[in-house]
């Protein structure tokens, strides 16, 4: 299956990769391990190898364990939203809501109270809908294998494997996170990527310079309206700068 073909977006989240995922190095090793997964966008590219996520906020951790153990009925059966009709009002268990909440917003940085007014006008597949249903039922299937654990980066064992780590970025944004930049010693998690055993993939936002990060991504912008921003990475193998 190749990457870009595979690629899936099982919820938006604020710093998710997901338009930029595919750009990024392909892994060299049968296991990814995303210690801030967030909503996996890289590990959606390459859903069929072994996938080992961790998070510090419950919320993406929450949403990634239904997600892996739900059916596509499940899927199918949750309800659909009427424009302005309140999430926090349907007959469902909390996790329902949150998925549906965080399908009601932009980036996911927060919970959507309800869906936006303009959904059914534009961008109505990147809002909750038939059309997210449907895709949500169909990326649940192929993500049977997966593991998720709530916990600190460093807590995970030292193996050969991908490492993609995208912490909250240490400039642009990283602040707005839950868990964001304020609670992250740089200089500790530098140690501890340079450390790691295999591949390693560091995203940050351009000017970050707790590593050597000497790779660009340039995002495509959205529209003729909106300006295109470049993101780096340092690329690690087994402690080596590549």
């Amino acid at each position: 299956m190749a990457g870009t073909e595979s690629r899936m977006r099982l919820f938006p989240y604020f710093g998710g990769k997901n338009r930029l995922a595919a750009l990024y190095p392909k892994p060299t090793y049968p296991l990814i391990i995303e210690p801030f997964c967030g909503a996996a966008n890289y590990s959606g590219v390459y859903c069929e190898r072994q996938i080992y996520l961790n998070d510090k906020n419950m919320l993406p951790v929450a949403l990634l364990t239904y997600l892996i153990k739900a059916t596509p009925e499940t899927i199918l059966a949750l309800p659909l939203l009427e424009p302005g009709q309140l999430v926090k009002n349907l007959p469902l268990p909390q996790v329902d809501k949150n998925l549906i909440g965080i399908w009601c917003t932009e980036n996911g940085q927060s919970l959507g109270r309800c869906l936006p007014h303009w959904a059914t006008i534009t961008h109505w597949a990147n809002y909750w809908g038939a059309a997210c249903r449907e895709r949500l039922a169909k990326s649940v299937t192929q993500i049977k294998h997966w593991r998720v654990q709530l916990g600190a980066y460093d807590c995970i064992p030292n193996q050969e494997a991908t490492w993609f780590v995208d912490p909250p970025y240490s400039l642009r944004g990283g602040i707005h996170y839950k868990m964001g930049s304020n609670q992250i010693n740089y200089k500790m998690l530098a140690a501890w990527c340079l450390s790691r055993k295999g591949q390693v993939i560091v995203c940050e936002a351009k000017g970050a310079n707790w590593l050597p990060f000497n790779h660009t991504i340039t995002q495509k912008a959205r529209s003729t309206n909106q300006n295109r921003y470049t993101e780096v990475y340092c690329h690690i193998q087994d402690g080596r700068i590549l």
